[in-house]
């Protein structure tokens, strides 16, 4: 006879590819009982009433889990209760859609362990925010960490539920990542690759840049715009009747420039972030007309149509 403990009734069962525990429904055995209660058996096997659904399925990208139990493995051997032989603590039961399932004898054993193995798609999803996170504090400020935190929350939200977003996208500065293409990055369990997506988004946008020596007084507008929380990455607005607007929008109740100034604003009013509440500073016309020149210059050279991303940088 085994010196293993047995099972009874008030046990916990947990999957390795689930999310949340379940109650072990003990239903097959009225005569044999421990401490008032009844005995687990191998018979104990029949999905949604011993065996209840654990959250979501890893295996199925997220899914509402729907078990299909096989066979009890490693139960007592030699010793019968009715038709059946009683399970052991270390009984385990392979799940046909692929998971493991193990018996705990309190919940927060099984909670820790569904903590534990949520290894999969789930727990790389919740890398997947961070790396949202991290693009935004790469390539953004202020505003944008703003919607870095809403990717987050939309991310801990389908956590939350059970939704399954693995084909969907989250979309931060205006780059799109999608979930499941970070997923599939990061299996070989190099958590770096994931935030290396962060750094090659970054990289694969063109820097328009402004020199402090020519243009002092814009390079300061635009560093007092981003210390306000105002974006670095900026989307290129084309139309004139647009952009028109945007400079109205920004430069509405501002004093007019003196003789040899002229009003600057940030963001540009020919991104599609200018308008209300753009950051205006007085700067004179020569710095305006160089910086005119430096992004006309650079729209063209980097073929930068309307609604495409660019980064602002400030150079010595």
């Amino acid at each position: 006879m085994s010196k293993k403990k047995y099972v009874p009734q008030g046990v916990y069962l947990a999957c390795d590819k689930g999310t949340t525990p379940t109650e072990f429904k003990i239903t097959n055995n009225s005569n044999s009982f421990l401490f008032d209660e009844p005995v687990a058996t191998n018979g104990d096997i029949a999905p949604n009433v011993n065996i209840l659904p654990f959250g979501s399925c890893s295996v199925k990208n997220g899914s509402p889990c729907m078990p299909v139990p096989t066979a009890w493995q490693g139960f007592e051997d030699g010793i019968f209760i009715g038709n059946f032989a009683p399970l052991l603590e270390d009984s385990v039961m392979p799940c046909g859609v692929g998971g493991k399932i193990e018996i705990f004898y309190s919940l927060e054993e099984a909670q820790a362990a569904c903590a534990e193995d949520s290894g999969g798609f789930w727990s790389t999803l919740g890398k997947v925010a961070l790396v949202v996170a991290a693009v935004a504090l790469i390539v953004v400020t202020g505003g944008a960490a703003i919607a870095a935190v809403g990717a987050i929350g939309a991310a801990s939200g389908a956590l939350a539920t059970g939704v399954a977003i693995a084909s969907a996208a989250l979309e931060v500065a205006g780059v799109a990542i999608t979930v499941k293409a970070l997923y599939d990055y990061s299996q070989d369990g190099d958590e770096e690759a994931l935030f290396k997506v962060a750094d090659d988004v970054v990289e694969d946008l063109p820097v328009l840049q402004f020199s402090r020596s020519k243009m002092p007084n814009i390079a300061d507008n635009i560093d007092e715009a981003i210390e306000a929380g105002h974006p670095t990455v900026l989307t290129r607005e084309a139309a004139e009747d647009a952009i028109k607007a945007n400079r109205r929008a920004a430069l509405k109740g501002t004093p007019k420039a003196k003789k040899g100034q002229s009003l600057d604003e940030y963001p540009f009013a020919s991104s599609k972030e200018g308008g209300a509440g753009a950051n205006v500073k007085s700067v004179p016309v020569k710095e305006q007309s160089i910086q005119g020149g430096t992004m006309s210059s650079f729209y063209q050279k980097n073929n930068i149509q309307d609604g495409d991303k660019f980064i602002v940088e400030i150079i010595d």
